[in-house]
């Protein structure tokens, strides 16, 4: 393999993992109220109750996933972020 290839390629993974590393260095440490809710909500169901309450839930937060994809996408100021969202 061409070593100006894998050089390219050692930059861009190594862009990859910092950006990776910021990410996770911003991530909370716990559940915001309204996430905690959801946990104690869930934490109580059990069986069929609890398989349609979080059915239910993942298609909430899967709709709100892909709205914030399409307002990054249409809005998004950030090059690298609204890319990744196209």
């Amino acid at each position: 393999m061409n070593k100006r290839i894998i050089k390219v390629a050692h930059i861009v993974a190594v862009g990859i993992c910092m950006l990776v590393a910021v990410v996770i260095a911003r991530q909370p440490t716990r559940l915001d109220a309204k996430h905690q809710a959801v946990m104690t909500k869930m934490s109580a169901l059990s069986g069929v109750a609890f398989d349609r309450a979080y059915a239910r839930q993942m298609i909430k937060d899967h709709n709100k996933d892909v709205a914030l994809f399409q307002r990054e996408a249409d809005r998004g100021t950030d090059s690298d972020l609204k890319a990744f969202a196209q």
